[in-house]
């Protein structure tokens, strides 16, 4: 029995289970779901929160109708882990209602004590459901879930049951925000939350802030906060790689639990942090320097947008795993071959768009030297000496 984890107190802790060569592990509470090492198995004791399920039902039925209406090819229904217990009794209802399609999910409580005795649909009418089973090839908040072939993730709207407090909100919030960068990007709906969350924009408006802060980065301290997450060797190493090819030096810290003090005594520009996505999008206002997540780092040395949808979906995962996939990560020398100049050539670019002072020196005439002219063979002896008497000139010139 653990009770004072070092990380975060939703994830698996795996190191304290090899210290006493424990046979397995049941995790008490609300869970992110990371996957860990898998050294030690470990189960799931979820949380039995009341959840008004007719409320929910219908909630999920105005919204979906919204949806429809609005163009978008159906809605994913997410239940985080202080609700998950009553998705049976929530899916059941809605199943009831509409007819049950796709492909059926063996295991909606895979990693958990829980069971459940009958196969459960993955489709019913328009709204898809996320769930634990481990074969999703979609994964959100530890939940997965498939899409059509031809379908993307904007094209459906996000319908959320979440306590108020809960660890997953913020990834999903996050995840969201960038979805919407498509103009037709369904929208989200959290259930039993009404307007705008003022203050997750603030705090997203400064994560967008952060990717600039990345290039004038020089020093970038990588912060390991759980050493149980599986693939958190691999992401510091190509992170460490990354950095390298960018011409950016790195240093690796181990603090356990990340706080202000731990963090203030390391000389650095900015600071990554390695950890769960339900952890990895602190409020760093009170830190010396920025924090942000491996994601931010890769997106900020890119300095540019992915221009397909598909693609900058793909590129803005929180977990590790699929993380490593990046095509940053996996070949940065491809990328950046120059050692980070074509950074610098995009930043010029962006200026040049934006500012209208730039816009006119580039309709100069005389644009500066060109350092690509070929070298000159024969090279002539100028006039030397001081400007008003040359060693050329004449000795009595004025007299």
């Amino acid at each position: 029995i653990n009770a004072e984890y070092m990380g975060a107190p939703c994830c698996v802790d795996e190191i304290a289970a090899r210290h006493i060569n424990a046979d397995c592990i049941l995790h008490y509470g609300p869970a992110c779901f990371t996957k860990t090492h898998l050294a030690t198995p470990s189960s799931h004791i979820l949380p039995s929160t009341p959840l008004p399920v007719e409320n929910v039902v219908n909630a999920l039925r105005g919204f979906t109708q919204q949806c429809m209406a609005a163009g978008g090819k159906g809605v994913i229904l997410l239940l985080d882990s202080t609700h998950y217990r009553s998705l049976l009794e929530v899916w059941g209802r809605w199943c009831g209602e509409h007819t049950p399609t796709g492909t059926a999910l063996p295991n909606v409580f895979h990693g958990t004590v829980h069971s459940v005795g009958a196969q459960v649909p993955s489709r019913a009418g328009e709204v898809i459901l996320a769930s634990l089973n481990p074969n999703g090839s979609h994964t959100v908040s530890g939940m997965t879930f498939d899409l059509p072939p031809t379908h993307d993730l904007h094209q459906y709207g996000w319908f959320v049951v979440a306590g108020p407090h809960s660890c997953a909100l913020n990834e999903i919030r996050m995840l969201h925000e960038w979805l919407k960068l498509n103009p037709c990007a369904q929208p989200l709906h959290i259930f039993g939350e009404e307007g705008t969350d003022i203050v997750f924009q603030r705090r997203y408006r400064r994560r967008l802030f952060l990717l600039s802060k990345v290039r004038e980065a020089a020093m970038v301290g990588i912060v390991v906060a759980n050493l149980s997450i599986a693939g958190h060797a691999e992401i510091v190493q190509r992170l460490q790689r990354l950095l390298r090819v960018a011409g950016k030096r790195s240093c690796v810290l181990m603090v356990g639990k990340p706080n202000v003090p731990k963090l203030a005594n390391f000389d650095v520009d900015c600071y990554v942090l390695i950890s769960c996505p339900a952890q990895c999008l602190p409020d760093d206002r009170e830190y010396p320097k920025p924090l942000m997540t491996p994601i931010e780092l890769v997106l900020g040395i890119r300095a540019a947008n992915e221009e397909s949808e598909g693609a900058t979906v793909a590129h803005l995962e929180l977990t590790l795993g699929r993380l490593l996939t990046h095509p940053f990560l996996q070949a940065p020398e491809l990328h950046l071959h120059d050692g980070g100049q074509s950074l610098v050539a995009c930043d010029r670019q962006l200026v040049l768009a934006e500012s209208l002072a730039m816009a006119r020196l580039t309709e100069r005439h005389f644009q500066g030297l060109d350092l690509k002219t070929p070298g000159v063979n024969v090279v002539h002896q100028g006039p030397k000496g001081t400007a008003r008497s040359y060693t050329s000139e004449p000795v009595n010139i004025g007299s």
